[in-house]
């Protein structure tokens, strides 16, 4: 809502500022990021995507879970993010720790290419959109978000190092939080001549 406060020019926020970011401010009974739900509608579509969070966890740890249903978890887990205000902090927490899980078991699948986990990524940088946006938390449980977002993007940069495809040195993938850098060198080398072991450094 317009609470009728004017911004000095220090202080104004653009559409294209990088420095800040607009917040709506909602009057009572109403929430969201454009304030345009109710609470109570609000509160139902946040339960429903927890439940949905809580049904892929259950996939994921299934002891006959293969490529087909680890590249299913990805691309659903992204879905369910893609609406950031109906997803609950500990909701959050609890897909944050599934997009790790579900790297480690493509990681450990190795039949699953890291393109087609990319969804993952993104589940990653809205998780960490929403760690540095949310009031609701400490500051214990944001770092310790932030530390487990690392590491899924860490793991993989592991996964596009192994199933890089012939030909493919570097991989380079950016998002709004973070940029994902993987380079991989092949090095030829062949059998040296004896005139070659006396004259050659390699």
């Amino acid at each position: 809502i317009n609470t009728g406060i004017e911004l000095s020019e220090p202080l104004e926020c653009t559409v294209f500022a990088t420095s800040c970011e607009a917040v709506c401010n909602c009057i009572d009974g109403y929430a969201g990021f454009d304030c345009s739900t109710t609470k109570e509608a609000l509160q139902l579509k946040q339960a429903m995507r927890s439940a949905l969070i809580d049904g892929l966890s259950q996939v994921i740890a299934a002891d006959t879970v293969d490529s087909q249903s680890v590249v299913s978890v990805a691309t659903t887990l992204q879905s369910i993010l893609a609406v950031q205000d109906e997803v609950t902090p500990d909701a959050m927490i609890a897909a944050n720790s599934l997009a790790g899980q579900t790297i480690e078991q493509a990681i450990q699948l190795q039949t699953v290419l890291f393109s087609d986990m990319l969804p993952l990524l993104s589940v990653v940088d809205g998780v960490i959109s929403s760690c540095l946006t949310s009031h609701s938390t400490s500051l214990s449980s944001t770092v310790a978000r932030l530390y487990s977002s690392i590491s899924t993007i860490e793991r993989f940069g592991d996964m596009i190092f192994t199933t890089q495809i012939v030909g493919e040195n570097a991989t380079n993938l950016f998002y709004k939080n973070f940029r994902l850098g993987s380079q991989a060198f092949t090095i030829l080398r062949t059998p040296l001549t004896p005139m070659e072991m006396l004259h050659s450094n390699v």
